[in-house]
């Protein structure tokens, strides 16, 4: 199982939205120490935290956080998937993301109508309101890259009906689904990012291949799976 680092932007935005970081692992039951430079979380604790939040802020948390944060305040493992050529892979690579670097699986399953992306739920359940955070993140990710209204084919989430969520997502959302997943059509697959700069990305690249000499193994043994 990868062991997953935090990003500092995470805790600053919580402080930000005035949520108490140490006050959240006290409750988590969790240790001080993880908000160190060099503390890593296992799946259970990132969860741990995430249901705490969830718990004492609601379902929509997820989708607030992300929605707080610029895309260039993100470390270069999510920065990456902002300098994709087009949709798809940039869909692509942020699900490579949420494996590699916060150990949260999604699935891709592809069909001429486009691409379904959920949530695995073999092992370990993630909290509702971080794969909410995950969705909001691609709708985000991709109306940035396009520079469009870019919108999902569909959405469903097992939780009760978000207004403001549904205002944000602007498609059609299924409540109280048994299962959540977002659908993006096959012809917004392929349409192209604004400012792709392959230079850029080049660069980020070659940031990722530097940061895997001083991660964890199970980061190093995926980052060139991450960026292909």
């Amino acid at each position: 199982m990868n062991k997953i680092k935090v990003s500092r932007i995470f805790w600053q935005t919580l402080q930000a939205m005035g949520i108490a970081p140490l006050a959240l692992l006290q409750q988590a039951r969790l240790s001080p120490a993880l908000l160190a430079a060099d503390g890593y979380l296992t799946r259970e604790q990132f969860f741990s935290i995430w249901q705490v939040i969830e718990n004492e802020q609601g379902i929509d948390i997820g989708a607030r956080i992300v929605q707080q944060i610029e895309p260039m305040q993100l470390p270069p493992s999510v920065l990456v998937s902002y300098h994709s050529p087009d949709v798809r892979t940039a869909l692509h690579r942020s699900v490579r993301y949420k494996a590699l670097c916060t150990d949260e699986v999604f699935h891709i399953d592809q069909s001429v109508d486009g691409w379904r992306i959920y949530p695995d739920q073999s092992g370990l359940t993630p909290p509702v309101s971080l794969v909410l955070a995950a969705f909001v993140m691609m709708v985000g990710l991709l109306r940035y890259g396009t520079q469009s209204p870019i919108s999902p084919q569909r959405l469903a989430l097992p939780c009760a009906e978000q207004p403001e969520l549904a205002v944000y997502f602007t498609c059609p959302v299924v409540w109280h689904a048994p299962q959540a997943f977002i659908e993006w059509a096959a012809a917004d697959l392929d349409k192209p990012f604004i400012a792709y700069n392959q230079a850029l990305a080049d660069m980020l690249t070659q940031t990722l291949d530097g940061m895997a000499n001083s991660c964890v193994p199970a980061y190093t043994a995926q980052v060139q799976y991450f960026i292909e």
